[in-house]
């Protein structure tokens, strides 16, 4: 056992792989987190409850008693939480190992990352920003429709919506604001494929160990929200894009300073063949894509090399090596009609227990709801707000998809129809 110890911020289930990473590795963990009843606090060696993971003076404070106490503190890890910029002041303050609090800030806020890019010659989509509704449409018309108004600081598609008139950007404003300080985003909408990229920056050295197609088939389902339905790896861009995503993301990367630590990308590939960068964060993802995913698919292990480089120890090698591709695929359940009381769940059980199954599982948000018969479901406004998912390998990508969409069509969540709010 390592006399080391890590803060990972937030104990939730996304946290929940980094967290026993860390202690395979044989480091302690300091958890914080608003809620008590974060099922990571329990594995936690130092539980910090009621403590928020965007509240970093707090945290120092915790993190000075421990050290007073004889409690090394190592490192600081955001994983899952859009919370870098705590990170970096945490790691400043405490004097260990972080990315910076300028380049944790340009990476977490949409528009400052976008005027980074746009500096940089990054390739991204056309953008401007409103404080109104009626600044929101005269932007949107300057830019053309259809558009997507995002808040600055938000993650999983929370406050995203598309518009595809200007009578739209009036009525769904309010949709961004409110998730927002006080500027709204409004970026050009491009068709095209999604894709997502986990990097992690050593020693000036950029390396991508997850790369995947996102799922977009259900991106319409809640209008005007857009809705991600998992991914799938290997990707099926020819080698020739893939190379130019990759060069693009290392561009980006470099044009947001992000120097030490993980960059979380999104980017999409335009029907025309074009890359433009969405999104780059300098935190590890959520949604299973560095804990399950990426390891899965390829070998690699970014969230224990995060961990190892975190708290100045020599990254384990074979944490950084791509060593195959393999099929993973990982979808969501869409229970209809929404909003629904559900009546009944079958063929969950016996599609868990399939060859190639990794899990089946409900989302963290409904767990804490207390999901179940009876419940009733909401349509959901953001990736946090999806109801369940299975991830499935397979050898190769046709196989994990093909055993994954089985899952879906097998499990069967009967709803009842009812009214919103009763």
């Amino acid at each position: 056992m390592s006399d080391k110890a890590i803060i990972i911020l937030g104990a939730g289930a996304q946290q929940i792989p980094a967290i026993s990473r860390a202690h395979r590795l044989g480091y302690e963990v300091i958890s914080p987190d608003m809620d008590p009843e974060a099922p990571g606090l329990a594995m936690s060696d130092h539980p910090l409850l009621g403590v928020s993971t965007h509240d970093p003076d707090a945290i120092i404070a915790q993190a000075r008693r421990l050290q007073a106490s004889g409690r090394s503190v190592d490192g600081v890890l955001a994983m899952a939480v859009e919370a870098a910029g705590s990170a970096s002041r945490i790691a400043e303050a405490l004097g260990i190992p972080t990315v910076g609090s300028t380049a944790a800030d340009r990476a977490t806020d949409k528009l400052a990352r976008l005027k980074a890019w746009r500096a940089a010659g990054v390739s991204c989509p056309s953008f401007g920003e409103a404080t109104d509704a009626r600044q929101a449409m005269q932007v949107a018309q300057e830019i053309g429709l259809p558009v997507v108004l995002k808040p600055l600081k938000r993650a999983g598609a929370r406050g995203v919506v598309r518009c595809d008139s200007l009578e739209e950007v009036r009525e769904v404003y309010d949709i961004s604001a409110r998730e927002s300080e006080a500027t709204v985003l409004i970026e050009e909408y491009i068709e095209g494929t999604e894709h997502s990229s986990e990097s992690l920056v050593v020693d000036g050295r950029i390396h991508t160990l997850g790369f995947s197609d996102r799922n977009y088939d259900t991106k319409y389902k809640y209008p005007p929200h857009l809705l991600e339905n998992g991914d799938t790896c290997p990707t099926v861009l020819p080698q020739d894009v893939y190379e130019d995503v990759l060069a693009e993301v290392e561009k980006a990367i470099r044009a947001l300073g992000i120097d030490f630590g993980p960059a979380k990308g999104d980017i999409l590939v335009s029907n025309e063949g074009r890359v433009y960068m969405l999104e780059m964060a300098a935190r590890l993802s959520g949604d299973y894509f560095c804990s399950y995913t990426a390891p899965l698919s390829n070998g690699s292990d970014i969230v224990s090399a995060a961990i190892q480089q975190a708290v100045s120890d020599p990254i384990t090698p074979e944490w950084l090596r791509w060593r195959y591709d393999r099929g993973v695929a990982l979808r969501y359940f869409w229970p209809e009609p929404l909003p629904g009381r559900i009546k009944a769940v079958s063929g969950w059980n016996e599609s868990a227990v399939l060859p190639g199954v990794r899990f089946i599982t409900w989302e963290p948000y409904w767990l804490k709801e207390g999901i179940g018969v009876g419940k009733v479901l909401t349509p959901p406004t953001s990736h946090g707000e999806r109801v369940g998912c299975v991830m499935a390998t397979g050898e190769t990508r046709d196989e994990a998809v093909a055993l994954a969409e089985h899952v879906v069509s097998t499990v069967h969540i009967e709803v009842e129809p009812v009214v919103e709010g009763s």
